[in-house]
């Protein structure tokens, strides 16, 4: 299964981005990566830190609950935790965006810059 994800940070955003990319790499096959853009945070109450934003395309034998437990397993263990997710301090977010040719979450509608992100590295959507 072919997947697209969204990887977001606003906590060390570098390293944290560099450590998934790693992750990422290790786990899966196919794995292409965007370009980096850094965006202001959307909403109220975030820590005036801009978002460190990029996308991924790789594929998997995972079905989508799986790859979505797995992906909450990497942002545990690069340091999300309830806590921070209240202060809206993100070490790094992982969403799943497109599963196959399906789209499956609000956020690739909602953000300019993800679609862009994404198009680089899936241009027909």
């Amino acid at each position: 299964m072919e997947y697209i994800i969204s990887i977001s940070s606003n906590e060390q955003a570098d390293k944290n981005i560099a450590l998934t990319k790693e992750i990422l790499e290790k786990e899966f096959s196919n794995v292409k990566f965007s370009s980096v853009i850094n965006t202001k945070p959307v909403g109220e109450g975030y820590p005036q830190r801009d978002f460190t934003n990029t996308a991924v395309s790789l594929t998997s034998r995972l079905n989508e609950d799986e790859m979505k437990d797995f992906l909450r397993s990497v942002e545990e263990k690069l340091g999300r935790t309830p806590e921070l997710k209240k202060q809206k301090i993100v070490p790094v977010d992982l969403d799943i965006i497109i599963v196959g040719h399906q789209i499956v979450h609000k956020d690739y509608a909602n953000f300019s810059f993800l679609r862009k992100l994404i198009a680089e590295i899936r241009p027909f959507v």
